[in-house]
C-alpha cells in the first residue's frame, strides 16, 4: 500500500495536510522494527487508574508489547484522565485512546453524563439533535483524552430475541438506523473523534450473544443488503473512518464454519472490495467466546489476513504480538502487509492526535469541564426526545402541554428511580406531585386505590415488566385519567395490551433510570427550560403503538426493492419528510459542498422547519453552526435590501421605472449608461457588462512583474473565479489604500486595508465609461444593482445601508447587516466566506467577500448584507405579504405585486428577483409556481417566495469557504433539491 495509492475515508481526512501526514508517517514507521510494527496493529483493554503502582505496571507491559493504543473500561473520569496522562508520556509514539461508548461516556466512567440508549431515541427523527449529541460526546472525549469512540451500533435490531443488541440499536428500520447513525457520527468526526460503526456485517437478527458462542445469522445476501448492511453502505457512502467487525457465522457469505471477522470474504472482499469502505477496522473483541467458535487457532494472524488492521482486547497482547512476528519470520504472513497496515495507523494517529490542538483536562479539572450547563441542557434534551408517547386521548395531553393539573399522584410499580429533585421543582411551580409505592400487602392495596381515585390524574411509573397489576390499574382507568410511563424492554409489553385499553396513553421511557423518570416528570412542569420542552416525546396514534413494528416480522422498508427503488434510497433513507431535508443538507457537507448551512421553511402562518448543519469552516476543532450562525448573503442583498428600497421609493412617487439613469444621476448624462432604464437595470436588460474589476485600481502598476490577471495557469498564480488566475505579488497603490483607518482612508475593505473616500468617485467614473451593448436583452450584471445603490443614495438622501435600516429592516425586526463587525457581531458568530490568497491575503470573515462592495466600503446594492436564515426569513415574508407587517404597510401593495409579477421576455427575471422558469433549467424546486419567486447569491445562498403555495424557502451557507472554486453545491443541485424536499414537507402536512 504506497502513499500514493492509499485511500482513506473522505470525510475524515478531507482537511489533513497530507504531505506533512505522509512525511511524519514516514519517518515514525522508518523508525519501528518488526515487533513495533506489529504493536501499533494491538489494542489491549485496561482498566483505568490513579493508583501508582497500577500503572506502573501497566507501563511495563505497554513497553513489553510496545501497544499501539488502548481501550479502557470500566472507572472514573479522573482514574482515566491520571492513567491517560502519565501512559502517553511515556509512550515514543502516541496511543490511540478508545472509548467504547455507545452512549456516552457514562457507559465505561460511572461519574459521567448518562445518555439515553439508541432505541429510545430511535423514533424522534431530529437529526440536527442526534448531530449535537455526537459534537458533544466528541468535546467530552477531547477532555479525557480519546481519540476513537465505538459507536454508533448501526444494526437493525429485527430479532426480538435478540440478547446483545436490543436497546442498542436505534431501531428495527434500516433506513431510519441509518440517518440517525449518521448523524451523529459525522457529530463525532467533525468534533475531532473517530466514529466506529459496528457490528459488521449485522449483529441484529440473532438469539445469541457473540460474548458467549458463536452466533448464525440465516439472512440471504439479497435480505441483508436491503436490512443488515444498508446503514454500513451509507456510512461508508458518507466517508466516515471506522468499522468494528463482529464475531458471527454468516453462511450467505462465508460458507467456512468461521467467524466473520476471521472471513476474508466478508472483511476484504465483501467490505473493502464490494462496499469499497478504505477506513480503518477493528475486530470486535478477541477475548469473546464467539472469535473462537471456529477452527482457527491463531486469532491475531488470522484477523489481520482477513482485512482488520487492529486487533482489540486479546487476552493475551504479548503472546499475540509474539505469534504474529513467528508468522511473518515463517513467510505465513506478509512483512510488506505489516508496514501497510502500521502506515495506516501512523495515518491515523496524524489525524486524530498530531494535527489537532491537544485538550486534556487536568485531574483536578475534568468533572467541572465535562459537567457545563451546555452538557446539562443537551443532556436533558436527550431524554426528553428519547420518550414515545402512544396517545390515546389527545384532550388528556394538551391539558398536560398547557400544564393545566395542579395535583397529580405519581405511583411507582417497583422500585423508585425518580429524581426528589424533580418534584421540588414541580412544587417551585405551583404543582403537587404526590408519590405513592404501590404496596405489596393486598389489605393496603385497597386504600391506596381509594386514594388515587380523587386524584384529577395519575402517572403510574412502571419501573420493570414484571409484577405489574394490572388488574387494579384497569379498574382505576374506569373512573380516573391515567397515563401510564413503562421504564423497561418494549418488546415485554405492548401500549395495545387489553388492560391499558382504558388509559389516557402510554409513554415508552426505554430504561428505570432517574433521567429518563426525570423527562416523565418533567413534562408537567412548566418551568422546564425552553431547549428541553422543545424535544417532545415522540408522538404516535394508539394506531400505530411503537411495538406494532418492532421485531417479529420484517417491516416494509426491509422487503426487497427495486434497483432503482434502492439507488434512491441511498439519498433520502426513505426518511420523514424533515429527516429527508436533514439527510440531504448533511450529505452536501460530507460531499464537500459547504462546510454548514442553515435552512429555514414558512408555510402558511407558521414556521414549519429551521435548522442548522455542520460547522463554520469544516475544520478540525471548529464551532458547529447555530440558528443565530451569521452568513455573507451575497446577491440575496439585491432581492431584500436594494430592490425593496427601490420599491419603497417607487411607491413614494420618488422614482419612476421608465425614468432613466440620468435622470436621477446628472454626471452620468451623455454617456450610454445614462440612457439605461430603471426597468432595465432590475430586469438585467441594460446590456452591461457582468462586472468590472475595480479592484484591479487598487494595485500599483509597477510593483507586479507580467499580467495581473490570466486566464491560462502560471507559476505562483492564484486560481481566482472561472477561468481565471492572478497575480499575488503585487503591493496596493498608497494614494487609495491604507493598514490604518483615518479621515482619508475611512472606508474598510478587510482586515488592515483602508480606501480612501475617493475611490468611490474613481468607481463612478469607470462605471459611466462602460461599454452598453444589445440593451433589452437579458444578461445578468452586478453593475446594474450598482447603478440602483446610487440612484437610492442620491434619491434618499441616505447611504444605502442606513436608508434600507430605517426603512425596511427596523420596521420588522429584521437583524440583518451591513458590516456586521462595525454594528458590534463577534467575529466568532460569522461564518467565514472564503481564503483569500490573491487580494486581500487573509481569510474573509465579517468583511464581504464581494469585491466590488468590498471597495465601497462593505456597502454594495449588489452585496455585502449579512444574516441568519430566520431573519432572512422576516424580509420574505413582508414581500409575500405584499409588503405588509403586523398591521403596518411598509410598502405600497401594488408596487410589490408590480415587482413580483412583471417580467422580462425570456421569463428569467422579474423585476429586482430571479424566478421559476416556465421551461428549461430552473434554479427552484420543479414544484414552485410560476409565480415564485427570489435570488441566488454567490457564497451558497439562496431564498424562494411561493405566493401561489405560501411558501418561502431559505438556504444559507458558506461554499465558498475555504476556496471560491468549490462548485459542488451547483454540480449536485442542492439547492433546487432541498427546495423540492422543502414542497414535499407541506404537502406531508
Amino acid at each position: 500500500m504506497s502513499q500514493d495509492s492509499l485511500h482513506l475515508p473522505s470525510h475524515l481526512f478531507a482537511r489533513v495536510d497530507t504531505l506533512q501526514m505522509h512525511l511524519w508517517a514516514d519517518s515514525v514507521l522508518s523508525s519501528l522494527s518488526l515487533e513495533e510494527q506489529i504493536g501499533q496493529l494491538i489494542m489491549p483493554i485496561i482498566y483505568p487508574s490513579s493508583d501508582s503502582l497500577q500503572i506502573g505496571h501497566v507501563e511495563e507491559r505497554m513497553a513489553r508489547g510496545h501497544w499501539g493504543g488502548i481501550l479502557y473500561q470500566k472507572g472514573l473520569l479522573r482514574e482515566q484522565v491520571v492513567m491517560n496522562h502519565r501512559l502517553q508520556r511515556q509512550s515514543r509514539i502516541p496511543l490511540l485512546i478508545a472509548l467504547d461508548g455507545e452512549w456516552g461516556l457514562y457507559m465505561r466512567l460511572k461519574d459521567a453524563p448518562r445518555y439515553p440508549r439508541n432505541m429510545g431515541l430511535g423514533r424522534q427523527s431530529n437529526g440536527r439533535l442526534l448531530y449535537d449529541y455526537g459534537r458533544e460526546i466528541a468535546r467530552q472525549c477531547r477532555l479525557v483524552g480519546i481519540h476513537i469512540n465505538f459507536a454508533p451500533d448501526v444494526d437493525v435490531n429485527i430479532n426480538p430475541k435478540n440478547p446483545v443488541i436490543g436497546t442498542r440499536s436505534f431501531g428495527e428500520d434500516p433506513q431510519r438506523v441509518a440517518s440517525l447513525s449518521l448523524s451523529y457520527a459525522l457529530g463525532l468526526e467533525d468534533g475531532g473523534i473517530l466514529s466506529v460503526a459496528k457490528h459488521f456485517p449485522g449483529h441484529g437478527d440473532t438469539n445469541e450473544d457473540s460474548h458467549k458462542t458463536l452466533p448464525f445469522v440465516s439472512a440471504s445476501r439479497e435480505r441483508m443488503q436491503e436490512v443488515e448492511l444498508f446503514p454500513f453502505a451509507q456510512y461508508i457512502q458518507a466517508g466516515l473512518g471506522g468499522i468494528m467487525t463482529a464475531h458471527l457465522r454468516v453462511p450467505a457469505y462465508e460458507p467456512e464454519p468461521i467467524p466473520s471477522s476471521l472471513s476474508g470474504r466478508i472483511c476484504t472482499q465483501l467490505l473493502r472490495e464490494e462496499m469499497g469502505f478504505s477506513g480503518l477496522t477493528f475486530t470486535d473483541g478477541l477475548e469473546m467466546k464467539g472469535v473462537f467458535g471456529g477452527k482457527t487457532v491463531d486469532i491475531g494472524v488470522a484477523a489481520l489476513r482477513a482485512g482488520n488492521d487492529i486487533l482489540l482486547g486479546p487476552s493475551d497482547p504479548d503472546a499475540m504480538l509474539q505469534s504474529i512476528a513467528e508468522a511473518v519470520r515463517r513467510g505465513d504472513l506478509s512483512a510488506d502487509l505489516i508496514r501497510q497496515k502500521c502506515l495506516k495507523v501512523l495515518y491515523y494517529k496524524y489525524r486524530l492526535i498530531i494535527s489537532q490542538r491537544d485538550e486534556r483536562a487536568s485531574a483536578a479539572e475534568i468533572k467541572q469541564l465535562i459537567w457545563t450547563r451546555e452538557a446539562e441542557q443537551l443532556q436533558s434534551s436527550l431524554w426528553s426526545a428519547s420518550l414515545t408517547a402512544a396517545i390515546r386521548d389527545a384532550k388528556t395531553f394538551e391539558e398536560i402541554e398547557r400544564k393545566g393539573y395542579k395535583r397529580v399522584a405519581l405511583l411507582e410499580v417497583g422500585k423508585s428511580i425518580a429524581p426528589q429533585s424533580s418534584l421540588k421543582a414541580l412544587a417551585a411551580s405551583g404543582i403537587r406531585l404526590e408519590r405513592i409505592a404501590w404496596p405489596s400487602q393486598t389489605s393496603e392495596q385497597a386504600k391506596v386505590m381509594a386514594r388515587l381515585s380523587s386524584y384529577p390524574l395519575v402517572l403510574v411509573h412502571l419501573y420493570s415488566s414484571q409484577g405489574i397489576p394490572t388488574q387494579s390499574l384497569s379498574r382505576l382507568m374506569a373512573t380516573t385519567p391515567v397515563v401510564v410511563a413503562y421504564f423497561a424492554s418494549p418488546y415485554r409489553l405492548s401500549a395495545s395490551a387489553p388492560w391499558l385499553a382504558k388509559s389516557k396513553g402510554f409513554i415508552y421511557a426505554y430504561e428505570a433510570v432517574p433521567e429518563a423518570a426525570e423527562a416523565v416528570v418533567s413534562l408537567l412542569d412548566p418551568a422546564t427550560p425552553a431547549q428541553t420542552r422543545a424535544q417532545s416525546p415522540t408522538r404516535v396514534e394508539d394506531k400505530d403503538d411503537p411495538t406494532a413494528q418492532m421485531p417479529g416480522a420484517l417491516p416494509e422498508s426491509a422487503k426487497p426493492r427495486r434497483e432503482a427503488d434502492q439507488r434512491a434510497l441511498s439519498k433520502s433513507f426513505g426518511l420523514s419528510h424533515p429527516e429527508r431535508i436533514d439527510s440531504l443538507a448533511l450529505e452536501g457537507i460530507q460531499e464537500g459542498a459547504y462546510p454548514g448551512c442553515q435552512i429555514f421553511i414558512w408555510h402558511r402562518g407558521r414556521t414549519v422547519y429551521n435548522k442548522a448543519f455542520g460547522t463554520l469552516t469544516g475544520e478540525l476543532g471548529s464551532p458547529a453552526v447555530e440558528l443565530s450562525t451569521v452568513y455573507d448573503l451575497a446577491s440575496v442583498t439585491k432581492a431584500i435590501a436594494t430592490t425593496p428600497a427601490v420599491m419603497l421609493l417607487v411607491g413614494q412617487g420618488k422614482l419612476r421605472l421608465e425614468g432613466r439613469v440620468s435622470s436621477y444621476l446628472p454626471e452620468f448624462a451623455h454617456t450610454p449608461v445614462g440612457a439605461i432604464r430603471l426597468r432595465e437595470l432590475l430586469l438585467h436588460q441594460s446590456g452591461l457588462a457582468p462586472g468590472i474589476n475595480f479592484y484591479t485600481d487598487l494595485i500599483a502598476p509597477d510593483s507586479y512583474e507580467g499580467a495581473l490577471l490570466r486566464y491560462r495557469p502560471f507559476d505562483g498564480g492564484i486560481p481566482l473565479v472561472g477561468r481565471a488566475w492572478g497575480n499575488p505579488n503585487f503591493r496596493f497603490d498608497s494614494t487609495f489604500v491604507a493598514r490604518r483607518p483615518s479621515p482619508e482612508y475611512p472606508l474598510q475593505m478587510a482586515e488592515g486595508l483602508y480606501l480612501s473616500a475617493h475611490f468611490r468617485d474613481k468607481m463612478i467614473e469607470r462605471l459611466a465609461e462602460a461599454e452598453v451593448r444589445r440593451r433589452k436583452r437579458y444578461r445578468y450584471s452586478d453593475l446594474n444593482f450598482l447603478l440602483l445603490q446610487l440612484i437610492v443614495e442620491r434619491v434618499s438622501g441616505e447611504p444605502l445601508d442606513q436608508f434600507v435600516q430605517r426603512s425596511l429592516f427596523s420596521p420588522v425586526g429584521a437583524a440583518l447587516y451591513y458590516n456586521p463587525l462595525q454594528r458590534g457581531l463577534s467575529r466568532e458568530s460569522i461564518a467565514p466566506a472564503q481564503r483569500d490568497s490573491f487580494l486581500r491575503k487573509q481569510i474573509v470573515r465579517g468583511y464581504v467577500d464581494d469585491e466590488t462592495a468590498a471597495c465601497l466600503g462593505g456597502v454594495g446594492g449588489n452585496a455585502g448584507l449579512f444574516g441568519n436564515a430566520s431573519e432572512v426569513g422576516k424580509m420574505c415574508l413582508l414581500l409575500l405579504r405584499q409588503g405588509k407587517w403586523q398591521s403596518k404597510q411598509v410598502i405600497p401593495r401594488s408596487v410589490v405585486r408590480r415587482f413580483t409579477t412583471t417580467s422580462n421576455t425570456e421569463k428569467t427575471r422579474f423585476l429586482g428577483f430571479d424566478r421559476q422558469r416556465p421551461r428549461g433549467t430552473t434554479p427552484t424546486a420543479e414544484s414552485a409556481s410560476l409565480q415564485t419567486y427570489g435570488h441566488l447569491g454567490f457564497t451558497g445562498t439562496c431564498i424562494w417566495i411561493d405566493p401561489k403555495q405560501e411558501l418561502i424557502f431559505v438556504f444559507l451557507s458558506n461554499r465558498t469557504y475555504p476556496s471560491r472554486g468549490n462548485s459542488k453545491i451547483i454540480d449536485l443541485r442542492l439547492r433546487p433539491m432541498l427546495h423540492e424536499l422543502a414542497y414535499e414537507l407541506v404537502r406531508s402536512r
